[in-house]
């Protein structure tokens, strides 16, 4: 992006290989503003800016890497956010978020990428809703958070997982962890049951060169104060479990 661009911040940088190249997927949101009238009438309620999930590409992952195209992958108008790849039978996706600022209770949502990435096909589908973990608030006006979605297939079961975040009355900020019924994407998403209560989220699952299965987060979940904390992962096929912290 050109340093005129306007971009009043960069969230959530996360970078895939796919097809032999590597691919980064982030967060921009704008100065602009965006005409979509506040969900909520309150002098509270954050104001509506452009945000969206971009893809850059590059040949290795130190770069250098130049977006796709000159949009966002998320649909223009949206507050879309926390964009990720998940490749299913060998057709690459996009799972993202839909911002609560936007419409209250905030959303996963899926789309399908080209071959290449380029752009997408077709419309974003609703995955599920922030109202659907547990514990979450259940006032009509009050904001329900999606943030940091992650997919995570088991290695012993098959059975395909997903990580987000959001925040719990009384638990501050959490990591939820849902299962699709399915197997497959579109899920249904059910079990949403929370594996992690210490304000801290926003996770990645990944494993260690020794082969250890690890949870990235930070925590906690307060600004110019965030950690990169780790945690061991146990996957027993049925549901992940959160272990105790390295370091």
């Amino acid at each position: 992006m050109p340093e005129d661009a306007g971009i009043q911040s960069v969230w959530a940088p996360e970078v895939h290989e796919y097809g032999g190249r590597f691919y980064l997927f982030v967060t921009l949101t704008f100065k602009r503003p965006i005409t979509n009238q506040k969900p909520v009438e309150s002098a509270d309620w954050p104001d509506l800016h452009e945000r969206g999930t971009y893809i850059y590409s590059a040949g290795t992952p130190a770069g250098p890497f130049h977006p796709l195209k000159g949009a966002s992958h998320t649909p223009p108008g949206w507050m879309a956010l926390d964009g990720t790849l998940f490749v299913e039978d060998d057709t690459p996706y996009m799972v993202f978020c839909h911002e609560w600022v936007q419409q209250i209770d905030g959303t996963i949502n899926v789309v399908q990428l080209k071959d290449d990435l380029s752009g997408t096909i077709g419309t974003p589908a609703v995955l599920f809703k922030a109202s659907d973990a547990p514990g979450a608030s259940s006032a009509p006006g009050e904001g329900k958070i999606t943030d940091g979605c992650f997919l995570y297939r088991s290695a012993k079961s098959g059975r395909l997982f997903m990580i987000w975040s959001t925040f719990i009355p009384g638990r501050d900020y959490c990591v939820v962890l849902s299962r699709s019924q399915s197997e497959k994407i579109n899920g249904p998403w059910a079990d949403h049951k929370l594996i992690y209560a210490k304000n801290g989220g926003h996770g990645m699952i990944f494993e260690s060169f020794g082969g250890q299965l690890l949870m990235a987060l930070h925590q906690p979940n307060t600004e110019g104060a965030e950690w990169l904390r780790l945690y061991r992962v146990t996957d027993s096929g049925d549901i992940l479990r959160i272990g105790e912290g390295l370091g």
